[in-house]
């Protein structure tokens, strides 16, 4: 770890917003493996543009298409806010 994120858990830990370095750490780790999980990704790499593309229209491709055009007008978006 470097100097400067050491001082940082340091810091949080002195601060008591942690009782100790491991706590730091221990919620460091699990905001870490949640982004990871979020993302469907492993983390080790970006998707190169043509993946990314593939990604998406595989995605795309999984949602039913609708027998019309979605109204997504102003009007109906905010349907009953109050607007």
């Amino acid at each position: 770890m470097t100097r400067e994120n050491e001082r940082f858990v340091d810091e949080l830990v002195a601060s008591g917003r942690f009782l100790s370095r491991e706590a730091v750490l221990d919620q460091a780790v699990q905001v870490l493996r949640e982004q990871m999980e979020h993302n469907g990704d492993d983390g080790a790499r970006q998707l190169t543009a043509h993946e990314w593309c593939d990604r998406f229209d595989q995605w795309a491709e999984s949602h039913a298409a609708l027998p019309r055009a979605a109204d997504d007008s102003r009007k109906s978006i905010y349907a009953g806010r109050g607007e």
